[in-house]
C-alpha cells in the first residue's frame, strides 16, 4: 500500500538497500507502529517509539508470514 511503498530505483530499492537508519527511517517506523497499534508516542528509550524492537519485529514478521 502507499504507506509502505518501497523505492523502485535508487537507494533503498531492491538490490540497493542500505543499513542507514536516519530521521526518515525513524519516521517510517513510527508510522508503521501507529498504523498497527504498537505504540503511538514517547521517546525511543522509554516506549520504543521509532525503534524496531520485539513488538515491531514480530508484526513485520507476521506481515511477511515468517
Amino acid at each position: 500500500d502507499s504507506d509502505t511503498k518501497i523505492a523502485v530505483t535508487g537507494v533503498g530499492s531492491p538490490g540497493n538497500e542500505t543499513d542507514y537508519f536516519g530521521a526518515m527511517t525513524e519516521n517510517a517506523v513510527q508510522r508503521f507502529q501507529v498504523k498497527y497499534g504498537i505504540v503511538s508516542s514517547g521517546a525511543p528509550q522509554t516506549t520504543g517509539y521509532g525503534v524496531v524492537g520485539p513488538k515491531t519485529m514480530a508484526k513485520l514478521n507476521a506481515l511477511l508470514n515468517r
